[in-house]
């Protein structure tokens, strides 16, 4: 009797290492294919018993500044195990190593990066490792929004005193970078935009080129920008008293990725008290990728949670639906995400534009019902 159990069990023991190793082998095809080195984002399980060693004995989950400590935690316990790429070493000397760090996050808790296929069992293996998966890229969607949302006559109106122009509100606007040097956004000189002092466009950071300097090299970003706060008499902005935080993830030729994506959303949740951000504007998302119902449980966790963030925070997130045009049925991501505000475009006439996504259902999707950074013809 003994023996035909101890049989069973190792047939079961066999089987089920069968089986994960099956799927790990599925999970190495998937993120590397034939290549040795793949850009993927690693989530990482929010575990706040690691704040003990601070001599915190109990936890409050709502706390921000607790779970950027515990995210902090849970990033230096897992890269610890791994041989990083050292940057400032030839790439010979480098030849020894797990994972090249490229994106690192203070509001969500995970990290991006280049992994090796040879190391990909040893991160794997980590308890605090919940999902790793890759890297997709994203890319951006494209005077008379103001009157067609209605937009002019909300500037007449006051609450507490104020009119509602927008002033000493900050929009976040991820995309190309904003050319700051524009008339209309500041008119600002290199110099007294990385001091900090031009009035318009306020900071901001340059995640495809690493610095502080995200001026626009594409035209994207500055277009959008002008949509929501332009000063100019003859073009105004939706909100031409707001200052504007310019995020640069996407490129010159408007290309960029989901773990850049990332760190935009991030640095504007991580920054928002500072610069009193209540609205993050992304004209942009993964092509190719249609959603006629919520995506939150999507193989993109890191920005699902990123911008859960933010609308936990009290900030609006304002995102294209997409400009696919050919199949307008179904959002794109991440304008799929659960309260977004999802915004298509329309024509001149207030009518949706031929190219415009929008949802499955009609209800859901309003023409002129909010501030658009989609494209609604002319120029900036």
């Amino acid at each position: 009797m003994k023996k035909g159990l101890f049989v069973l069990v190792f047939i079961v023991a066999l089987v089920y290492s069968i089986l994960v190793q099956s799927q790990i082998n599925s999970e190495v095809e998937e993120l590397f294919g034939d290549n040795e080195e793949a850009e993927i984002i690693v989530v990482l399980k929010d575990d706040y018993s690691v704040l003990q060693e601070y001599g915190i004995s109990s936890y409050d989950k709502d706390d921000f500044e607790m779970k950027k400590m515990m995210i902090a935690e849970q990033q230096e316990y897992v890269l610890k195990d791994l041989i990083l790429k050292k940057k400032e070493l030839s790439a010979q000397a480098n030849e020894d190593y797990d994972f090249e760090l490229t994106n690192v996050y203070a509001t969500v808790n995970g990290f991006a990066g280049k992994l090796k296929k040879s190391s990909y069992q040893k991160l794997r293996n980590n308890p605090k490792v919940v999902k790793i998966y890759k890297t997709k890229n994203i890319t951006l969607f494209l005077n008379n929004s103001a009157g067609i949302i209605n937009a002019t006559r909300t500037w007449s109106l006051i609450y507490s005193g104020i009119n509602i122009t927008g002033k000493a509100e900050s929009v976040c606007v991820i995309d190309t970078g904003i050319d700051y040097t524009h008339a209309a956004l500041g008119k600002c000189t290199t110099n007294t935009f990385t001091n900090g002092e031009c009035p318009k466009v306020i900071s901001g950071y340059d995640f495809v080129n690493s610095d502080n300097d995200p001026i626009d090299d594409h035209g994207h970003g500055t277009h959008v920008s002008g949509i929501v706060a332009s000063t100019n008499e003859s073009i105004r902005g939706i909100a031409p008293d707001a200052n504007i935080i310019a995020i640069k993830v996407l490129d010159s030729s408007g290309v960029g990725n989901t773990p850049k994506l990332i760190n935009g959303i991030d640095w504007c949740v991580n920054n928002a008290s500072i610069f009193n951000i209540s609205v993050i504007s992304m004209s942009l998302g993964i092509a190719g990728y249609k959603n006629t119902t919520y995506c939150d449980t999507s193989d993109n966790p890191l920005l699902v949670d990123a911008i859960h963030n933010a609308i936990n925070r009290n900030m609006s997130v304002v995102v294209a639906a997409g400009n696919d045009g050919a199949s307008p049925l179904g959002v794109s991501t991440p304008a799929c995400i659960s309260n977004v505000t999802v915004v298509g475009s329309t024509d001149k006439s207030d009518a949706i534009s031929s190219f415009s996504d929008r949802w499955a259902l009609p209800m859901l999707f309003a023409p002129g019902s909010s501030i658009t950074s989609a494209n609604l013809g002319g120029g900036f």
